[in-house]
């Protein structure tokens, strides 16, 4: 066993040789300082904290020299409190565990995973902060990751530091959780790839965003990535929440077998979701509250879209293309509309063997949908209060 125990308030630069069970602790106070520091081998520790503002635990760019862990088994902790840091932690190897815990407004953090079954965690209080995990190998099986961050104008995403992306390779049964409570904040360039993944995001406030700045593409391939939340593989798993008002979940599936719930819980709130070249896909969304918006495209065959608005004045766009697909949508309230991608034209499902079910309760509802192909059939109900 050794140890290894360090206090500065300047530039520390620490690397462990290789060996097993080893510990190392490194505290920094002040402010402007810069850490360095590594470990190799395996069943090590490894424990930093940095206290003070406009401190870095890396080097100039992220990518090289960050704190790091090389080996499997090992733990390693990282505390920051104060503005302005700026933290990447980076482990290489599987069984590893490590969290980063940072208090204060403007700070920057990263967590790059490379290897099987890791946990990660990442915590944020402030207001103005910037988290990503981000995973860059050809295999990453069974880890699980976690970003909680509490506080206004936060960002969970690439930024300058990377992207939650999982890519290439054998890349199966990670899960990963964001939640952000707070006004004004972002969940953008999220990008998962491989099978049976999961994720669950949850935002609590108004003017949330999971999304950011983009735009998707209905082209075929891969959606055009500026910010746009991207599943692609097969059996995954999507659950987003919001809850709040003006707040916005825009997402793109194209993963077979795979499943997508997705909440809001206030008004003026919108949902645009895509599955794109997706067979035996489900679909499902839901909103509470007055003005608010769903938008859903479905192609391939045999997927199936749920959809429930309560509440007045909300509109649903709706298409869905390809064989054996089932809709059942639902709208309870006033003046709610169904119709097509474009303002006044139809709401359309077209192939062979499909089912369409809307149901509308309420008064001064309008329902705008065509139905083309063989062997198709829809049931429509419109009632008043």
């Amino acid at each position: 066993m050794k140890n290894i125990l360090l206090s500065a308030l300047a530039l520390v630069s620490v690397y462990a040789a290789q060996a097993q069970s080893n510990t190392l602790s490194l505290s920094q106070q002040g402010d402007g300082n810069n850490a360095r520091t590594g470990q190799r081998g395996s069943n090590n520790a490894l424990t930093v904290s940095q206290s003070g503002n406009d401190n870095r635990l890396n080097t100039e760019s992220w990518l090289y020299d960050p704190v790091s862990q090389m080996g499997s088994a090992n733990t390693g902790s990282i505390t920051v409190n104060g503005n302005s840091n700026q933290q990447t932690f980076r482990q290489l190897g599987s069984n590893n565990t490590s969290e980063l815990l940072v208090s204060g407004d403007g700070n920057v953090s990263s967590i790059s995973l490379t290897g099987d079954q890791n946990l990660s965690r990442m915590s944020q209080t402030g207001s103005g902060n910037q988290s990503s995990i981000f995973s860059s190998t050809s295999r990453s099986t069974g880890g699980e990751y976690s970003i909680r961050q509490i506080g206004d104008n936060n960002r969970a995403d690439g930024g300058t530091l990377g992207w939650f992306r999982y890519f290439g390779g054998n890349l199966e049964g990670n899960k990963l959780s964001i939640t952000q409570e707070g006004q004004s904040n972002a969940v953008s360039n999220f990008n998962q790839e491989g099978n049976r993944n999961s994720a669950t995001i949850d935002q609590y406030g108004t003017n949330n965003r999971l999304n950011g700045p983009g735009s998707i593409n209905y082209g075929g391939g891969a959606p055009t990535l500026g910010g746009i939340a991207y599943q692609g593989g097969n059996d995954n798993t999507l659950h987003a929440g919001q809850s709040g008002d003006n707040n916005e979940i825009q997402f793109v599936q194209m993963a077979n077998q795979s499943v997508a719930t997705l909440t809001q819980a206030g008004d003026n709130n919108k949902i645009t979701f895509s599955q794109e070249y997706t067979d035996f896909s489900t679909a499902t969304a839901s909103q509470t509250g007055d003005n608010n918006a769903i938008q859903l495209v479905q192609t391939a065959d045999f997927s199936t879209a749920l959809l429930d608005q309560s509440g007045n004045d909300n509109l649903m766009k709706f298409t869905q293309s390809g064989s054996d697909h089932s809709a059942t949508i639902r709208q309870d309230g006033n003046r709610n509309v169904l119709e097509g991608l474009q303002a006044g034209t139809s709401a359309v499902q077209s192939g062979i063997g499909n089912a369409f079910t809307l149901t509308q309760t309420g008064d001064g509802n309008l329902m705008r949908f065509s139905q083309q192909g063989n062997n198709n059939t829809a049931t429509v109900t419109q009632s008043p209060n």
